[in-house]
């Protein structure tokens, strides 16, 4: 089986860590942002090339690498990755990455979802009429995203909510469901389209 569906390492992930962060443009995505932009596009109604979400990583500018050899190493990362999470999500395993913080005055690290949401955001919009259209249409579709989209657009007083570590880990345990629950609505969604298109086209 080729590499590009095994796991990223660990080594491989700080790998592409150092290059976001130290390449150009600076207004790269962050990591856990993409892998949520990645969760979107694997649950989503279309499939979504690589030559389409890629430029969105950095900001739809290209970075510069050192060499060919660099880029296509860090290309290779993001497949395997991009794989990880559509097999995960295949298979009901997935968990979201998202930000560890360490609170204020305090040892405890707490995960932290906003980056996340902004990222599964961003990943919708690249079919956002299919996203849009479905939502105006069907309750059920802005329920499942709502718990996605409250953290991406937080208020003040959600954010502060977000430090309480019970509602933290129920927000958390709500965007995970949300993402499977995401997966079943357009696979069953999928069908009834791809016979719509052969209709048309006959």
């Amino acid at each position: 089986m080729s590499s590009l569906y095994t796991a990223p390492t660990d080594e491989e992930f700080e790998e592409l860590e150092g290059f976001l962060e130290s390449s150009e443009p600076e207004q790269g995505m962050a990591i856990d942002a993409i892998d949520g932009m990645l969760a979107a596009i694997a649950v989503g109604p279309d499939l979504v090339n690589p030559s389409e979400w890629m430029p969105a990583v950095w900001n739809h500018t290209l970075p510069e690498y050192d060499s060919k050899e660099q880029a296509s190493r860090i290309m290779e990362i993001l497949m395997k990755w991009y794989n990880n999470v559509a097999s995960d999500i295949n298979s009901g395993t997935y968990q979201p990455m998202m930000a560890v913080w360490e609170l204020e005055g305090s040892t405890e690290e707490v995960e932290y979802p906003e980056d996340w949401c902004l990222g599964f955001l961003e990943g919708m919009k690249f079919r956002s009429a299919a996203w849009e259209t479905r939502a105006k249409h069907d309750g059920e579709l802005m329920d499942m995203i709502q718990p996605i989209a409250a953290i991406a657009e937080a208020t003040d007083e959600m954010a502060n909510s977000l430090l309480d570590a019970r509602v933290r880990r129920r927000m958390i345990r709500r965007i995970t469901d949300a993402v499977i629950d995401l997966r079943d609505y357009w696979r069953q969604q999928r069908p009834a389209e791809m016979r719509v298109r052969k209709d048309a086209a006959d």
